[in-house]
């Protein structure tokens, strides 16, 4: 009764080990991949091209116009063997309308397709879906070919398109059918060492722009990077206006396009103050001035809602309603940035919201496009002053800025009108992480009182990062933290300190102990008086590209050190001073009466890093690991 189903299972093995034979790669294939192989050691999968085109079409009914991305994608392993999992993503403005794979002959290969939610960092909720498929390359040469085709509901949310992928592209093209009733311009970024030639051809109903490229790098799979607006070559899509049966229908033609559109939404958002006003009273009641008033009430957010990012569909753009995210105690920054706007008003300050685009994105509103921000925040008029209010920024100073907005381009309210400021950056130095020690010798350690201080973005991180752990284990964390992985080091007593404190420097005092910080050989000392030697945690290693820092910052490490008793300091290291245009790092070591003097002070003066700048940069850092790495000699009187 089993003979048939066993000469099925017979047929079908034999039929497939055929087709599996006709789609193994050539030797010409399999040339070719040892060929790119020897040029690309790191890859394992290149992409030989992409060809993209896009179109657009009216959808009279919905007023809409729609956009037709479709992508075919020809891959090959160029290792003994690899796979990748090839995603397409959309969301609720989007769709994917066909995904194909196929063999190296053009053949459908029936691999399974999943369809999922995926989650983004640092989002608790959005629409973001992928539709993708996990696929297997077993011999070198081997090849697949993706097609797909994706569809954008409204141009409005279609923004950009970037030419590069995770792996290389070989050549590509990218083509723009543009209609005669539509006016949308192109506009390019980051073509600059790039090979990618344009062309313009007019057809009889409208044009077609032509991108050919090649060689295509893959992204960079590196931490601390600028955002991909600064680093690859993109282009923006500003769609400006159609026409529809004689008549002009505006879509972001300029800012003002876009700020009524933004400003629209926030008039649909239902706001009941009513919620909210004895909270608001209760915040203003005891406050003397109007400074103070607004300080209780832009701290309540900050400590009182907990931030979530939410992006799904026009919730994207929209804020939830102050009353809500007040009852729920939480919100994203849209919500955020409302709810302190109505409780300032329910004060009686004059307060705009304010759109604006972080350290991310590299673009400012002289590009009309939703591209070009990312945050919401709100501001209050003091006094003629603008003062940008961040509920997001938990310990954030009133007055104070993250560097992620500073220097930043904002789009303010102004009634039916709108502003355009830039929030302003601090003209000295205020993020301080200074660390001074009084130590002696005892036995064989080093022991003493330390205060560790910080103060602006310094203070800030530190308070985000020692909130984020439970009161159970904050101690034993913070104990790590204050000796920066020195295991020779021990912290044993930390005095109460103010961790909530926003108004002054945050001060932590403590005892520390430290092993292994000298050595004695016939009565010469040989002693290490720096306890963090962190010098070569700066240098950055076989990094390719740009290196972005949190902030600007000024590290100091400051040691009082006894002179033990019977000893004279025979030898001091050298002092150390470089400055360029990344950083100044001084070194000074002195003897005063019975005590050694030594200051560490680095003073970081940009946030970016290019690679072209990585010599200098290294450089100075490996010259400070060598003066680190000199040890102070004491002998006997």
């Amino acid at each position: 009764m089993r003979r048939p189903l066993l000469i099925f299972l017979f047929c079908f093995t034999v039929f497939s080990g055929i087709a599996q034979k006709k789609v193994n790669p050539t030797s010409k294939d399999i040339e070719q991949a040892k060929s790119l192989k020897s040029s690309y050691d790191e890859e394992d999968i290149v992409f030989l091209s992409r060809n993209s085109s896009l179109t657009f079409r009216k959808n009279s009914r919905e007023g809409l116009i729609e956009v037709f991305k479709k992508e075919e994608t020809k891959m090959m392993n160029i290792s003994s063997s690899s796979g990748l999992q090839f995603p397409v993503y959309y969301d609720s403005e989007s769709e994917v309308e066909d995904f194909q794979i196929k063999d190296r002959n053009g053949k459908r290969y029936y691999s399974r397709i999943l369809d999922e939610n995926i989650a983004s960092e640092g989002l608790f909720h959005s629409d973001y879906r992928v539709k993708y498929s996990n696929l297997n390359f077993p011999l070198q040469g081997y090849q697949y070919v993706i097609e797909s085709e994706k569809k954008y509901k409204d141009i409005k949310y279609f923004t950009s398109e970037y030419f590069v992928d995770s792996y290389r592209i070989l050549n590509g093209t990218y083509t723009i059918t543009i209609p005669n009733w539509l006016e949308i311009e192109l506009k390019e970024f980051n073509f600059e060492g790039y090979e990618i030639e344009k062309t313009v051809k007019e057809i009889a109903d409208g044009k077609v722009v032509t991108y050919v490229f090649s060689d295509m790098k893959p992204q960079f799979k590196e931490e601390n990077t600028p955002g991909p607006s600064y680093l690859y070559p993109h282009i923006l899509f500003l769609s400006k206006s159609y026409t529809e049966k004689g008549e002009t229908i505006p879509l972001f033609k300029d800012t003002g396009d876009l700020y009524n559109w933004y400003n629209s939404l926030i008039k649909s958002v239902d706001v009941d103050t009513s919620v909210f006003n004895d909270k608001v009273n209760e915040l203003i009641t005891n406050a003397d001035t109007d400074e103070e008033k607004i300080k209780n009430i832009y701290y309540w957010v900050q400590d009182n809602i907990r931030y979530i990012a939410f992006e799904d569909g026009i919730a994207g753009f929209k804020p939830d309603s102050p009353q809500n995210v007040y009852s729920k105690l939480y919100g994203d920054c849209k919500g955020m940035a409302l709810l302190t706007k109505s409780m300032l008003e329910v004060a009686g300050f004059d307060s705009r919201l304010v759109w604006i685009g972080t350290d991310r994105l590299v673009y400012d509103y002289s590009t009309p496009s939703l591209s070009v921000d990312n945050h919401m925040i709100c501001s209050v008029i003091l006094n003629d002053e603008t003062i940008f209010l961040d509920g997001t920024e938990k310990y954030n100073r009133y007055g104070e800025y993250a560097s992620r907005i500073q220097n930043k381009q904002a789009l303010i309210q102004d009634g039916d009108s709108y502003k355009l400021l830039t929030v302003p950056k601090p003209t000295e130095e205020i993020n301080i992480d200074k660390t001074v020690y009084n130590l002696k010798v005892v036995g064989e350690e080093l022991v003493g009182g330390v205060s560790r201080i910080f103060e602006g973005e310094s203070r800030v991180m530190f308070q985000n990062i020692y909130s984020s752990f439970g009161s159970g284990e904050q101690e034993e964390i913070l104990k790590s933290y204050l000796v920066s992985g020195n295991n020779n080091s021990s912290v044993k007593e930390i005095s109460s300190f103010e961790s909530e404190k926003r108004e002054e420097q945050l001060k932590i005092d403590y005892k520390i102990e430290i092993e292994n910080a000298f050595s004695e050989f016939d009565g010469i000392l040989y002693l290490d008086i720096d306890p963090i030697k962190d010098a070569s945690s700066y240098i950055l290693k076989e990094r390719k590209s740009d290196y972005m820092l949190p902030f600007k910052e000024r590290i100091i490490t400051e040691v009082i050190l006894e002179i033990p008793e019977g000893f004279k300091v025979e030898n001091l290291p050298n002092n150390l001073e470089i400055t360029n245009k990344l950083v100044t790092i001084k070194v000074t070591y002195q003897v005063s009466e019975n005590n050694i003097a030594y200051k560490r002070d680095i003073n970081l003066k940009n946030r970016l890093i290019n690679a072209v700048d990585f010599e200098t940069w290294n450089d100075a850092f490996g010259k400070l690991k060598d003066n680190l790495s000199e040890q102070i000699i004491l002998t006997r009187i």
